[in-house]
């Protein structure tokens, strides 16, 4: 069976640069995955900047959801039991 976890998603700081924070949340535990540069913007709203953010943070929470990937029949070697197989 394939085992399943949900993801955490915080902004967070460091050095004045921001950072969208990817978490895997499995078994108790919040373990890092991955970030986003977030790009200041200085005039305002930039639309096709938070369109480019929103594209590749809901790529990144789905192709790391084992559930997702196979919805989609993405396989990946952490999907697969010992003998290779899927589930």
């Amino acid at each position: 069976m394939i085992k399943n976890y949900s993801h955490c998603v915080s902004i967070e700081e460091r050095d004045g640069v921001s950072f969208i924070r990817l978490y895997r949340a499995i078994e108790g535990r919040k373990d890092f995955y991955t970030e986003i540069k977030l790009v200041q913007s200085t005039d305002g709203v930039d639309w096709d900047e938070f369109e480019r953010l929103s594209s590749l943070l809901g790529k990144s929470l789905l192709i790391d959801s084992p559930m997702a990937r196979l919805r989609f029949g993405i396989e990946a070697e952490a999907d697969k039991n010992e003998k290779g197989e899927l589930g």
